[in-house]
């Protein structure tokens, strides 16, 4: 057995040493080196089917108004794709890109279509000018995607995960589809949603025009919670209103830095940090149907010196909310739904025997949140009362630590979870013993 062992390690010395004396003399020019595979360039001029694999340094061409009908394609080289790209006819296929691809030749052609595109880290997918890519496609772009024909997805769904860059230039359209941000996407052309919606939980870039449109249909433009948002100098987001029941919508859950403007026809729901240094237009009734708009508060909104609300609608701050304005509001004021209740009504006092009965009727306004007690204040000259007791959210109390012939004078206040109402009106009454029983009279006898 040692011997076995001490003639395999012999081999091994051997082979290294051999490998080491071809190298040498392949670097001396005394022999060649063994010859690399030469790359190829593979060109389909009429329509064809292909499925495979496009090796590194490969080049695949697909010359203008082809169609490559495929079962998959896995791409380490390039492919330049002036024609179409889609699923054969078993339904589906898949485009695994860890090369280049770049789509040309106009908005009918350079098109990926009824596909699923995974394009992997440090991959590159190009669209040039005039280039929609694709239809009834989902990409998930985990590398780089940068279109010059805009962010284009007709029926498609548009992923971009941790990794992921997209950039679009000049206007791109999403129609019926998704776009749904989890890296870094620059925005340089205008990118309308019909029927689609956004979801951003990386970071999105907007340097011209964001909007929905006023088709019919609801669309949403969200900002995740560990989304942000950057609306920049000179660009808009426009979230229209329309008829019908339709509903518009603009959420945050993150961070939004506008340096541009938002307007708004239907609905902006803030549960994040919405920091404005641009102008957020929040815009009237536009008639019979349409909806009302409407910007709520739920997080943190800072109008910061630069920035500047018209309001000529409803902006409220809700319970819990933080509103910081050093800026400009212009229009309708901003209004608290988080508020104390307004005062009880009616308070009635009613003096009997050692004791004052009260009776009130709850406050107009709760202040958005339920009564949960009510305070009563005392006192024996009007205008002095202090407080005498808490009960629950009753609309009665009776005192029975009062003295006959004192009058006593009162108020009422209510309690919600944001704080105490102003007080009632002021009520009094004497506490009065009642007149003697009259003796009783024994008639005399006859």
């Amino acid at each position: 057995m040692p011997e076995i062992v001490r003639t395999l390690n012999n081999s091994r010395r051997h082979a290294i040493v051999f490998a080491s004396i071809l190298l040498v003399l392949s670097c001396a020019g005394i022999i060649p080196l063994i010859p690399k595979a030469e790359a190829t360039t593979t060109e389909f001029s009429s329509n064809t089917s292909f499925s495979g694999t496009v090796n590194h340094g490969d080049t695949l061409i697909i010359d203008k108004g082809v169609t490559v009908t495929s079962n998959g394609i896995t791409n380490y080289g390039n492919i330049t794709n002036q024609g179409i790209i889609q699923m054969n006819s078993n339904g589906t296929m898949t485009l695994d890109n860890h090369g280049i691809i770049l789509n040309i030749g106009g908005p009918q052609y350079g098109l990926i279509q009824y596909a699923t595109i995974n394009n992997y880290q440090s991959a590159n997918i190009t669209n040039e000018l005039g280039n929609q890519a694709f239809y009834l496609t989902s990409l998930n772009n985990y590398g780089n995607f940068t279109s010059y024909g805009g962010i284009f997805a007709y029926y498609s769904s548009i992923n971009n995960y941790a990794t992921g860059v997209i950039e679009g230039h000049n206007a791109g359209e999403i129609y019926g589809g998704e776009l749904n941000n989890y890296g870094k996407i620059n925005s340089y052309g205008e990118l309308p949603l019909y029927f689609s919606n956004f979801y951003n939980n990386g970071t999105f870039n907007n340097h011209s025009s964001l909007s929905i449109s006023g088709d019919q249909g609801s669309e949403t433009i969200t900002n995740g919670a560990s989304g942000t948002f950057n609306n920049l100098a000179g660009s808009q987001v426009s979230i229209p209103g329309r008829t019908g029941g339709y509903v518009k919508s603009f959420f945050n859950y993150g961070i939004v830095n506008n340096a541009g403007s938002f307007t708004n026809y239907n609905q902006i729901k803030n549960w994040g940090t919405f920091n404005n240094d641009g102008t957020v237009f929040n815009g009237g009734y536009a008639g019979q149907g349409f909806p009302i708009p409407t910007i709520s508060n739920y997080g943190t909104f800072n109008n910061n010196p630069a920035g500047t609300i018209n309001n000529n609608s409803v902006f409220t701050k809700e319970c819990g909310a933080t509103f910081n304005n050093s800026g400009t509001i212009n229009g309708n004021p901003i209004v608290d739904n988080c508020t104390t209740p307004s005062a009880p009504q009616n308070l009635q006092a009613t003096g009997g025997d050692a004791q004052v009965a009260l009776s009130w009727s709850a406050p107009s306004n709760n202040g958005g949140f339920a009564i949960t007690n009510y305070k009563i204040y005392r006192s024996t000259s009007s205008g002095t009362e202090t407080l005498l007791a808490t009960t629950g959210s009753v609309l009665s109390y009776t005192d029975n630590a009062v003295t006959n012939g004192q009058t006593y004078y009162y108020k009422v206040t209510a309690l919600n979870s944001v704080g105490e109402s102003p007080q009632s009106n002021e009520a009094s009454a004497t506490p009065t013993a009642p007149p003697p029983t009259p003796p009783s009279t024994v008639p005399s006898a006859p």
